[in-house]
């Protein structure tokens, strides 16, 4: 079981203050995840929501292969290399992440793995069950 704390702000910014888990769920480590490239192989150096949308489908694809998905996801770091973009930046991770929000963090860092990085995700996730 899972228990969301947040109020407005925190709803409008796509994260919650704190999230608490009882029970038997598995706990999930993540790496950084980020996505510098669409599918197709072009560069989303200049698309700060493409590279939210691609990061967030990928931990979801972890997850889901693990047994579990996005809602399971309950503490995020992410990262960014331009806190200018923070706005258009938490309105995609939002919309991307859905209503219950995981715990997160915002840190603006001069550089990422790869030069056409904007964003890196790391996070927990507990899996019930």
């Amino acid at each position: 079981m899972k228990q969301y704390v947040k109020g407005d702000f925190e709803e409008q910014h796509g994260y919650s203050r704190a999230v608490c888990t009882s029970g038997q769920g598995r706990t999930v480590y993540l790496a950084g995840f980020g996505c510098p490239y669409a599918p197709d192989g072009r560069s989303l150096r200049d698309d700060v929501e493409a590279q939210v949308r691609g990061t967030v489908a990928e931990i979801g694809r972890v997850l889901e292969g693990l047994g579990g998905g996005l809602p399971d996801l309950v503490d995020a770091t992410v990262f960014v290399t331009d806190l200018n973009q923070a706005e258009r930046l938490v309105q995609e991770w939002a919309r991307a992440i859905g209503g219950d929000y995981p715990a997160g963090t915002l840190v603006q860092v001069e550089a990422l793995a790869m030069p056409e990085m904007l964003v890196e995700v790391k996070g927990v996730a507990v899996i019930d069950g």
